[in-house]
């Protein structure tokens, strides 16, 4: 076996080697041309990668836990089952770099790019991605726990099946996602721009969306129970099906929003005057005393639309 451990090999060029199954726990590759080179099996735990090349590089169920990586380029990497748990990652760049099945807790990825990048089926619980850029990428069935998405740009990301709950999501940018069977149970997505967003079975129980905007979003047979909604804009929404039961609403935008066949009942902070601008109440459950103000007032909200 290949043994680096603890050597000084800043600036080396490796590129296009077989270090497969190496030891380079603790050394220091700062700034090596690392492209093309096969890390498959390496431990590279505590390794310094600092402004590395490893574009094209391959670490299959590589060992790089605790590893130092700030703006190093990983671009079109393949880590897929590697450790990257605790790893430094901020300000690398990780365009369409896959890094399906691998462990990646309580790694710092600050303003990470991980554009077109693959992380299905990831661990990322408790992952710092403050102001990545994930826009296009997939994370279908990762677990994303607590992690910390604030500011994160997920634009049209596929994140179907993905677990966040508890997860910070404050101002992310997730325009036209995939939230289809995603969880966002007890999720921070305040201010989060959620505009035009297809959720389908998609659980945000108890969730903050305060100040959200859901414009033109489909959000088909969800669960929204506890969710608070309060000034967010929900225009043009599609609500079909969907539980608001027990929601906060106050001062929540419901200018052309859809709710057909959705619960609504006990609702707090819903005025007569915001539900009076929606598109359609047809088959809604509300509050019978609410109902019947509407009915009298607006009986056209329970046609049904064709």
């Amino acid at each position: 076996m290949i043994n680096f451990a603890g050597i000084n090999l800043s600036g080396v060029d490796f590129s296009g080697t077989d270090m497969s199954g190496a030891n380079f726990i603790k050394a220091n590759l700062s700034h090596a041309d690392l492209t093309g080179t096969n890390f498959s099996y390496a431990n590279l735990s505590y390794a310094d990668l600092t402004g590395a090349d490893l574009g094209d590089a391959l670490f299959t169920k590589a060992n790089l836990q605790n590893a130092v990586l700030p703006g190093c380029s990983l671009i079109q990497a393949r880590l897929e089952n590697s450790i990257l748990w605790k790893a430094n990652l901020q300000e690398a760049d990780l365009w369409r770099a896959d890094l399906s099945n691998s462990v990646l807790m309580d790694a710092d990825l600050q303003r990470a790019d991980f554009t077109e990048a693959v992380l299905e089926n990831c661990n990322l619980k408790n992952s710092n991605f403050k102001m990545a850029v994930l826009a296009y990428a997939s994370l279908k069935n990762a677990d994303a726990g607590h992690a910390d998405f604030t500011g994160a740009d997920l634009t049209e990301a596929d994140l179907t099946g993905t677990d966040f709950s508890y997860a910070l999501l404050t101002r992310a940018v997730l325009q036209e996602a995939d939230l289809k069977n995603a969880v966002f149970f007890k999720a921070d997505l305040n201010q989060a721009d959620l505009w035009r967003v297809t959720m389908y079975q998609t659980d945000l129980q108890s969730a903050d969306l305060k100040k959200s905007i859901l414009i033109a979003a489909d959000i088909i047979d969800s669960i929204l129970w506890k969710a608070d909604l309060s000034g967010a804009d929900l225009s043009d929404a599609d609500l079909n099906s969907s539980v608001l039961k027990n929601s906060i609403m106050e001062k929540t935008i419901l200018l052309g929003t859809q709710f057909t066949g959705t619960d609504i009942r006990m609702v707090k902070g819903l005025s007569i005057h915001q539900i009076s601008e929606a598109k359609t109440l047809y088959n809604a459950r509300l509050d019978s005393r609410l109902k019947k103000k509407i009915i009298k007032n607006f009986p056209y909200l329970f046609a049904k639309k064709v």
